[in-house]
């Protein structure tokens, strides 16, 4: 189980599919207004050194995190995390809600 600070635990889980078009629903963030977008939290499952990723957060923001700590939750609210610019090995990734 995945706990965090504010809650218990974490209701559920889903793996992660970067892409640059999709939403981590698998909408596609396009088509689907601001308003309907689902946020998640997202665990990082493998970070090497000199990895990176791109993730678009809820407040319509687009964030670079460098060599995440592995076995970390994000500070933020993701929507999307980007299939370009999220390299290094980074993987195993579980957005969380």
């Amino acid at each position: 189980m995945i706990r965090n600070y504010y809650t218990d635990s974490y209701k559920s889980g889903i793996a992660v599919t970067p892409s640059d078009t999709l939403l981590l629903d698998g909408k596609t963030k396009a088509t689907t207004p601001q308003g309907a977008w689902k946020e998640y939290n997202i665990y990082i499952g493998n970070s090497p050194a000199g990895s990176k990723m791109k993730v678009h957060t809820i407040n319509d923001e687009v964030i670079e995190f460098v060599t995440p700590a592995q076995g970390f939750v994000l500070p933020v609210s993701v929507v999307q995390v980007y299939a370009t610019d999220t390299e290094g090995g980074i993987s195993n990734l579980v957005a969380l809600s």
